[in-house]
């Protein structure tokens, strides 16, 4: 009952303001000519009271101004039935003040009227030219939303590889598997919105669970790469080998905890910052998660929940792919100390091109991409979007750049051939503890003590040896 009495006490007060404000302002913008209202694009006649008292208070501070916004639509403000969000007030000037953009709008942007579809005296405005979405913006994100869809089988084929294949069950291969199963959901989701482009209007509960979704699991997705780029951190800053599978379970923990963990701390104060009234509707801090879109409303939000944690993470991996490259770079030379001149020439550009490609991978994991992501969203409308076409393309398709660097080398494909050929009846090549091979037409025997395993091992999880 107070409630009400609060919400009524309101509706007073604005209908009382811009009574006061007829009368004392200049040139008041009425959408429709004396005696008609505002119906649906249209003027209709009405003999409403609602309108009439402002009207005769002062009838020469009244000018007739239908807005003209064209292709751009127009909108009402409604306190009432949106408070929080659609809170104005009538200047001296007769400008409008719009207090959650925190912006004032002319009178050539707006006009008064009664609106027919609620029976309330109502402001009305144009979109904003940044809320209108053009044909080739539109055609631009539905390209993009092809190119994750695309991106979504080359992810699910190595999540599949690494999951099925023992071989590439490592705390590396593991640790991979969760990444890409993160980047799977994140594209499918993200994938939805920009097809669905009417989803806020259909079905907004749908509309918000895939906003704090995408911003879950692209969180994710960055954590475990961070967890990658620490493990090949400590992979080359140490010289402990991990062989003990109940070591690398725990360490799996760990990691688990962390890059499942934080993602969901962010997303819980999200949550509970959006559907609670510890924030004000009004602060650029209020996620407004379905409101205008299915994501962030504000730049501001967008950074503090998602575009931030990213941020700091790209940063973090950039600093350790940095000191691991010096690293291999060092090791790499002390090694080539240490061999004969002829080996050296023998191996040299063996050596680069591994080299070369380690660094690549390294690279394109840790977010080049992202990178450019990041930047576009930080300059934002000072640059054209055009140049980013490229970088936001090549971002869609990283399922497939992954599965070409994880999936398509020579040492997988054999794997996968083997199980392949396992499961087609074939008999599978069968490695024994001691190192002997055998198929159905040669035998190969090798012999190697348990150290030089655990390094052969080690280094196939870090992508040195395919």
């Amino acid at each position: 009952m107070c409630i009400n009495c609060l919400i009524n006490l309101k509706y007073l007060v604005i209908i009382l303001s811009v009574f006061i404000f007829f009368v004392n302002c200049e040139s008041i913008p009425k959408c429709c000519p004396q005696g008609y209202a505002y119906d649906n694009l249209n003027c209709t006649e009405s003999n409403s009271s609602l309108v009439n008292p402002f009207i005769s208070v002062n009838s020469q501070n009244v000018i007739i101004s239908l807005l003209e916004c064209g292709e751009a639509g127009s909108y009402y403000l409604d306190p009432i039935t949106n408070p929080g969000f659609d809170e104005y007030f009538i200047l001296k000037n007769s400008s409008l003040y719009v207090e959650y953009k925190h912006r004032i709008i002319s009178t050539k942007e707006y006009c008064i009227d009664l609106m027919v579809e609620i029976g309330q005296v109502r402001p009305l405005l144009c979109f904003d030219d940044e809320d209108i979405i053009d044909n080739a913006t539109e055609n631009v994100l539905q390209f993009y939303s092809t190119g994750m869809f695309l991106s979504l089988p080359f992810l699910i084929s190595t999540f599949l590889v690494y999951l099925c294949i023992r071989e590439l069950r490592t705390l590396h291969g593991r640790c991979l598997t969760c990444q890409v199963f993160t980047l799977f959901v994140g594209y499918g989701s993200l994938g939805v919105l920009q097809k669905a482009t009417d989803l806020m209007d259909t079905s907004h509960g749908i509309c918000v669970t895939l906003g704090f979704s995408v911003q879950y699991f692209f969180l994710a997705t960055f954590f475990w790469l961070n967890v990658m780029c620490i493990d090949i951190y400590w992979a080359f800053s140490s010289l402990r080998l991990v062989g003990a599978v109940g070591g690398e379970t725990r360490k799996l923990l760990l990691y688990s905890l962390y890059a499942w963990g934080f993602p969901l701390i962010i997303l819980l104060i999200t949550v509970a910052v959006d559907f609670t009234d510890f924030v004000p509707a009004t602060s650029p801090f209020k996620p407004k998660v379905g409101i205008n879109k299915c994501f962030f409303d504000d730049r501001t939000s967008a950074y503090m929940y998602f575009y931030g944690p990213m941020a700091i993470l790209l940063c973090v991996n950039l600093i350790l792919f940095g000191i691991t490259a010096c690293k291999i770079w060092r090791t790499k030379k002390e090694t080539s100390y240490q061999l004969n001149r002829t080996d050296s020439r023998r191996h040299s550009e063996k050596q680069e091109n591994e080299r070369f490609k380690l660094y690549m991978k390294l690279f394109l994991v840790m977010g080049i991409n992202w990178i450019a992501e990041l930047i576009s969203f930080i300059l934002g409308e000072e640059v054209p979007h055009y140049l980013w076409y490229v970088t936001d393309l090549t971002n869609t398709l990283q399922g497939v750049f992954i599965f070409i660097i994880f999936v398509w080398k020579r040492r997988v494909r054999r794997l996968v051939i083997d199980r392949l050929c396992m499961f087609g009846g074939r008999k599978r090549i069968s490695r024994s503890r001691g190192g002997t091979s055998s198929d159905a037409t040669t035998t190969t025997t090798t012999s190697f003590n348990n150290n030089t395993a655990a390094s052969v091992v080690r280094l196939n999880s870090v992508g040195l040896v395919k």
